[in-house]
């Protein structure tokens, strides 16, 4: 067992839910202190060599002398026999496959960083409002469905708007 399936073992966890998610997040980023043994390479040099080539991505002779063979592993799920660091190592593998099988469109390059909420509430739920809501001007019809709050005032509605950037659950009643 790794030492983070160690320590979500060892962890009291909330329920399902945002508050869950947080706990998880903040369970995953927590260093450790554990620190391998760096008196070894991290990889093979060849891999090494083959990934810091400019054309990785396109060329089938650095595919077939090692890349293809690391990412059939990782894709499969087998554990790797030496540590590679994800950043410089195991998103370089994955793209060339996904370039490989269509996944990855040819030309596109990786964005810098994906994780746009580095902020998160204690409940799991980021500040600020992009995800909570998936509805954008270009996507509202304009029209009503039975799952809308709009113009409703019963307790449907009143659990809808449960403000979910609290801790507690407040209910938020819009005539308050």
């Amino acid at each position: 067992m790794s030492s983070f399936e160690d320590r979500l073992a060892q962890a009291d966890l909330p329920p399902p839910g945002p508050a869950h998610f947080a706990a998880r997040r903040a369970l995953w980023c927590t260093p450790t202190g554990q620190t391998p043994n760096r008196t070894e390479p991290l990889f093979h040099p060849h891999l090494e060599e083959l990934l810091h080539r400019s054309d990785i991505y396109e060329n089938e002779k650095v595919w077939e002398a090692g890349i293809g063979q690391v990412w059939n592993g990782l894709i499969k799920g087998a554990r790797l026999r030496k540590r590679l660091p994800l950043s410089t190592v195991v998103l370089k593998v994955l793209q060339c496959g996904w370039v490989r099988d269509g996944t990855w469109p040819k030309g596109a390059t990786v964005p810098e960083s994906d994780d746009e909420h580095e902020d998160w509430t204690i409940d799991g739920v980021p500040r600020g409002p992009s995800l909570m809501s998936t509805a954008t001007s270009d996507c509202v019809s304009g029209k009503s469905s039975p799952w809308s709050t709009e113009g409703r005032n019963d307790a449907f509605q009143s659990f809808a708007l449960r403000d979910a950037r609290s801790s507690r659950g407040m209910i938020h009643h819009p005539e308050s």
